[in-house]
């Protein structure tokens, strides 16, 4: 309920709107808002047929976490 998070609640409450109070209590201080960024992934599309291994801080296609 930090003021300084009033703009973050909005977007959150919008974007999960269907489920975000059912889910979340913003008044119990325990309440914990988690960002994931995510770093690398791997892309597995047609059951394996073709993989995309991304690096996401680079910006780049990796090649099974190599830099290409």
């Amino acid at each position: 309920m930090d003021p300084q998070n009033a703009e973050l609640r909005d977007k959150l409450r919008k974007a999960f709107s269907e489920w975000y109070d059912f889910a979340n209590n913003e008044k119990d201080e325990n309440c914990i808002i988690l960002a994931i960024r995510i770093s690398r992934a791997t892309v597995i599309k047609d059951h394996g047929a073709v993989r995309y291994n991304m690096d996401f801080v680079n910006k780049v296609e990796t090649e099974e976490g190599k830099i290409k």
